[in-house]
């Protein structure tokens, strides 16, 4: 699975590992990042991990 990580305040593209355990199954079309995480990131904040909570799937 490919990501958006932050690091070192920087966001970059990376190999992930997939999600696992019990849950639903979704396909995803796209994923993005928040604008408040980016403006967080630019005022210096520590942003850290894989953002990514604006989720557009295949219905």
């Amino acid at each position: 699975m490919r990501a958006a990580k932050i690091v070192d305040r920087q966001v970059v593209i990376e190999d992930a590992p997939s999600p696992r355990g019990e849950g639903v199954l979704v396909s995803v079309r796209a994923c993005g990042i928040c604008g408040s995480d980016t403006t967080m990131l630019d005022m210096g904040y520590s942003v850290f991990g894989i953002p990514g909570h604006e989720i557009s799937w295949a219905g």
